[in-house]
């Protein structure tokens, strides 16, 4: 069957959500059967899962709150994935992030056991998806714009909405199809 999978990354408010909606409405009204996959811990949070935070003493706990939401994120994509293909039509899947995405915000160390517990790697994650698009976050280029009052599960200062848009940016490079998105003029 022929369907693409596009997944929007970035930081705290960078506009994922937004791009999202406008990305749909586009490719249905050129015919495209289109599927979105939600964010998982967005997804996980709102429905009463606590982020255990980075607290060494805490260090168990985010691991497996992590194993599971990849878990999570990978059965949504494999489930539009199976949806999809019962289309007569050319599909797009929109994923509001990506399993690379979860790299950001664990510690580096944890990556690696997270994989091995999870029993795949960066190369199979990376390779799920056609094309990234990192979506700059506001709180970069576009101070002015950044807010945490649209997104009740985002807590992230400015400062550490920028760190993590560049930890997200450096767990995306190996991907051979990745579009970055910023804030500048134009």
């Amino acid at each position: 069957h022929d369907h693409k999978v596009i997944v929007l990354t970035g930081g705290p408010c960078g506009g994922k959500s937004s791009a999202l909606e406008r990305l749909k409405v586009s490719l249905n009204g050129e015919g495209y059967n289109v599927l979105t996959v939600p964010e998982a811990s967005t997804f996980l949070q709102s429905n009463g899962a606590v982020f255990p935070g980075f607290q060494i003493c805490k260090r168990n706990e985010l691991l497996l709150y992590e194993i599971n939401l990849l878990q999570l994120l990978l059965d949504f994509e494999r489930a539009m994935l199976r949806i999809a293909s019962l289309s007569n039509k050319k599909s797009v899947i929109i994923c509001d992030r990506g399993a690379v995405d979860i790299r950001a915000y664990v510690p580096e160390e944890m990556w690696g056991e997270l994989l091995s517990a999870s029993n795949t790697t960066m190369e199979a994650l990376t390779n799920r998806y056609d094309f990234v698009v990192h979506l700059v976050t506001a709180a970069d280029g576009a101070e002015q714009h950044y807010t945490t009052v649209n997104n009740s599960i985002r807590t992230e200062t400015p400062e550490e909405a920028r760190i993590l848009d560049k930890k997200t940016l450096d767990a995306w490079n190996d991907h051979p199809k990745r579009i970055i998105a910023s804030n500048g003029d134009g």
